[in-house]
């Protein structure tokens, strides 16, 4: 995600360029404010318990129907969090700051 000095992405640059508007093309600058992580994640139906990376303590933890609802949040406090979750598909989203977003699906 390089910027150049006003602040704009490559692909913001380059759309007006299409139509002769000239911009900088001078990216020195970074739109990642830290190093991304990438955590582990994984769900034992048994226990009813969602083991995550530790890394991602601090981090907020949605719950989502197939069709996009939001079902629940929370922020996540231990690496092991225990989670019902109802019958069917569930869609679990987790993000923070320095790491890759994740997306599980758990089918009950």
């Amino acid at each position: 995600n390089s910027m150049n000095s006003d602040g704009y992405t490559a692909l913001e640059v380059y759309l007006p360029s299409i139509l002769r508007q000239a911009m900088s093309t001078d990216f020195s600058l970074s739109g990642i404010e830290g190093i991304i992580e990438i955590i582990y994640d994984e769900y034992d139906p048994v226990t009813g318990e969602l083991r995550i990376d530790p890394k991602a303590i601090g981090s907020s933890l949605s719950l989502y129907t197939v069709d996009g609802r939001l079902m629940s949040r929370r922020i996540i406090t231990s690496a092991i969090t225990p989670v019902a979750f109802p019958e069917g598909i569930t869609l679990v989203y987790i993000q923070g700051r320095n790491i890759a977003p994740r997306i599980m699906k758990i089918c009950m």
